[in-house]
């Protein structure tokens, strides 16, 4: 239950104060800042750096829908281990996988490149259930929201700057190499990468502190992480967001990375411009996140995340309308920007509707589900691209439509059963 009272009269200056602005935020933030600067040199321009590669977009499509099977096991184990080994573990050991990744990026080998974004996948995906838990392990309930937005906004607070420098740098070498996206071009990037990551690791041993000690022994059996990770399912006041997610989860998964495939092959977007859109992507994000998580402690969870999946409804579609540069460019940068609004409000949720003790696992339950329906998702999507280029995006318009609808009646449900306060 959304604890209502003193604690909303403090307001955004005594949750930053009190709540927020705690060891843990300020060293998960500005390290988690410092990793998605790292990340963010590379990220944006992996599918079209293995469609270099691999020569095929269904291709590529197949090789998301593998990394798509690798996130459903992250989120069904990070969890599980961060509610039974504690948070920092997770955190540190993961943060040490993700550094590996752009290394094996580089390879020449076909198989060791594409374990690359089975590690990157993997460790981004476990270290999201313990960040989160880790955030509102000593947050109370009614700054939730802000907490998180906070945490959000400091991740993504430089990685702006990255995407600008990655993509200058790509344009410059476009001019000597075959192709922006090929490994010449691409490997300082993964380069400078994998030297931040791997510092940041570091740092996240030394300075992290433990918010959560398990009491007891370890359940170490299989069937009961399974059950942990089906608790989104099993538990009425998380079925229904369970379902929405999992269809808004599945549209993107549709689309997300053909983005830059579509703005390079059809657009004709150079990488400076390309690199500028994430950067203004980003930029929306560090400035709103804070209001959207305010958004969600003050006009409630459901009600932030029912706009936030009406307007992506309607801006993935907006978005191809017109194969120009610019227009792509903005409108990519405020269909991502709105769409993050749901972000604060979808773990200020799970984490309202969850114990300490089970937390992680809930929350890596709930990815572990959402993400399940989204394996096929990119090899779909690829095939729908390759036949018809606006295909795969009406297909993700209609299922964030049909996600926002079963918000509606889940809020529309907790009203009638007396339990709006949870949702209000």
């Amino acid at each position: 239950m959304i604890c209502r009272g003193e604690g909303l009269k403090i307001g955004l200056r005594g949750a930053l104060s009190n709540e927020v602005l705690k060891r843990n935020l300020v060293v998960l933030g500005v390290t988690s800042a410092a990793s998605t600067f790292s990340i963010s040199l590379w990220q944006g321009y992996l599918p079209p750096y293995l469609v270099t590669r691999l020569g095929d977009p269904v291709l590529v499509g197949l090789a998301f829908s593998a990394y798509s099977f690798v996130t459903v096991l992250a989120y069904v184990f990070a969890g599980w281990l961060g509610d039974n080994y504690g948070r920092k573990v997770v955190i540190v050991l993961n943060s040490f996988v993700l550094g590996l990744a752009p290394v094996l990026l580089m390879a020449s080998d076909g198989t060791v490149l594409m374990l690359a974004p089975v590690l990157y996948y993997w460790a981004v995906t476990a270290l999201k259930p313990n960040f989160n838990a880790m955030v509102t392990d000593d947050v109370q309930p009614s700054f939730r929201g802000r907490a998180l937005g906070a945490f959000n906004s400091m991740a993504v607070s430089v990685s702006a700057v990255a995407f600008l420098l990655s993509g200058f740098q790509l344009s410059k070498g476009s001019v000597i190499a075959r192709s922006s996206y090929d490994l010449p071009s691409m490997a300082p990037l993964f380069m400078y990468s994998a030297v931040i990551v791997l510092t940041i690791a570091v740092a996240r041993l030394l300075f992290l502190t433990e918010t959560y000690r398990p009491q007891g022994g370890r359940n170490d059996k299989l069937r009961t992480v399974l059950s942990g990770v089906l608790v989104p399912l099993r538990r009425r006041t998380l079925f229904l967001p369970t379902l929405a997610y999992m269809l808004h989860d599945a549209a993107l998964s549709l689309v997300l990375f053909l983005v830059p495939i579509y703005a390079d092959q059809v657009v004709g977007m150079p990488p400076w411009l390309l690199g500028a859109m994430f950067a203004v992507q980003t930029v929306l994000l560090f400035a709103l996140q804070v209001p959207f998580g305010r958004i969600a402690d003050k006009r409630g969870r459901t009600w932030t995340i029912i706009v936030s999946f009406l307007l992506e409804a309607v801006l993935v579609v907006v978005f191809i309308l017109d194969p120009n540069p610019i227009y792509a460019f903005v409108m990519y940068a405020l269909w991502i920007g709105m769409g993050q609004m749901d972000a604060p409000a979808q773990y200020a949720l799970l984490a309202d509707m969850t114990r300490i003790e089970e937390r992680a696992t809930v929350i890596g339950g709930f990815g572990a589900i959402t993400t399940l329906v989204a394996i096929p998702a990119p090899l779909l999507g690829g095939y729908l691209y390759k036949g018809l280029v606006a295909a795969p995006f009406y297909l993700c318009s209609a299922l964030l439509a049909s996600s926002a609808t079963i918000m509606i009646a889940y809020r529309v449900a907790f009203k009638r059963a007396g339990d709006a306060d949870v949702l209000l």
